[in-house]
């Protein structure tokens, strides 16, 4: 598995146990996350899987008046193709890549073959997919309805879960994620008199 041309490597993916890691690594292609690069389209079969380095993925749901808001991020701390951890090739969400960075891919097909052959690989992995959902709420609520603070904490989340992502810590993720960003926003100023609603919602 080559390095990515940078320090930072996908936490999710590193923190397999070794013999899972090896089950992938000789699949796993690097890869160049341009903007815009697209890993699902709506309802159409994923064919691969990314897992970042570096960079911002987005999940987009759109809906049939051309709107669309963003309801999920993932970076170095995870991957996308999360239906095809749950037995499913495809979703209506929309994934791609909205800030530039390097990754690994791997066919969907090798990956679903590899969850099938590991239990230990399939819990770590659904185990991210269960940490994701949650955040995936959070996202929708701060793009749709909430303060600025709220949308300003939800874009650290991911880093805040690849803090915590080893095998231990994911519980204790979902304890202090809201106390970390509560207070990251606080320290970074983004806290501002009244509720400024995104999207004029």
């Amino acid at each position: 598995m080559n390095a990515s041309p940078h320090t930072k490597r996908n936490l999710l993916l590193h923190s397999l146990p070794v013999e899972d890691l090896a089950r992938l690594e000789p699949h796993l292609r690097p890869a160049t996350l341009e903007i815009r690069r697209t890993f699902s389209e709506p309802g159409a079969p994923i064919r691969e899987v990314c897992f970042p380095d570096s960079g911002i993925v987005s999940v987009v749901a759109r809906v049939g008046n051309g709107r669309s808001i963003e309801t999920g991020l993932i970076g170095f701390e995870g991957m996308t193709g999360l239906p095809i951890l749950l037995g499913a090739d495809r979703w209506p969400n929309e994934t791609y890549v909205q800030m530039p960075g390097y990754g690994r891919v791997i066919d969907a097909d090798i990956l679903r073959e590899a969850l099938a052959a590991s239990p230990t690989m399939q819990a770590r992995f659904l185990r991210y997919a269960q940490v994701f959902t949650v955040l995936t709420g959070q996202t929708a609520l701060a793009n749709g309805r909430a303060v600025a603070t709220t949308a300003f904490a939800v874009l650290l989340a991911p880093l805040v879960v690849g803090a915590l992502a080893d095998a231990t810590s994911i519980k204790a993720a979902l304890v202090v994620l809201p106390v970390v960003i509560v207070l990251a926003a606080i320290g970074l100023g983004i806290v501002q008199r009244g509720r400024r609603r995104i999207l004029g919602a």
